[in-house]
């Protein structure tokens, strides 16, 4: 069995409470370096110079042009059948519309956190 006293404790953590004025700029300067908060940080306060921004996008802006892709090729679908004929084709593009529809609006629930 160990003993009590040679368990390693981890050292309290230190916390930082921006000005309120400042807390949007302290975000977004967080967001745009693409580094954790802890690192964001420890550069910061250590003087080294930020690191460029990262070239990935933010998860949330990734979804939102698969969305843009997803609604536009449903507009492009939908349009199409003014010019298709009053048969079981335009039946199966209406099928087809309507599944789009329901991938979009889970990814939208997804996207902004909430069950469908």
């Amino acid at each position: 069995m160990t003993d009590p006293k040679d368990i390693k404790k981890r050292s309290a953590p230190i916390s930082y409470r921006p000005p309120a004025g400042l807390r949007g700029e302290f975000y977004a300067r967080h967001l745009k370096s693409g580094l954790s908060m802890n690192a964001f940080i420890t550069e910061a306060i250590f003087g080294r110079p930020m690191p460029r921004q990262t070239r990935r996008p933010p998860v949330e802006e990734v979804e939102l042009v698969k969305l843009l892709a997803l609604a536009a090729s449903i507009r492009d679908e939908l349009a199409s059948l003014q010019d298709a004929p009053q048969d079981h084709q335009m039946a199966e593009r209406l099928v087809k519309a309507l599944d789009d529809l329901s991938v979009l609006r889970s990814a939208i629930f997804s996207t902004i956190g909430r069950s469908t």
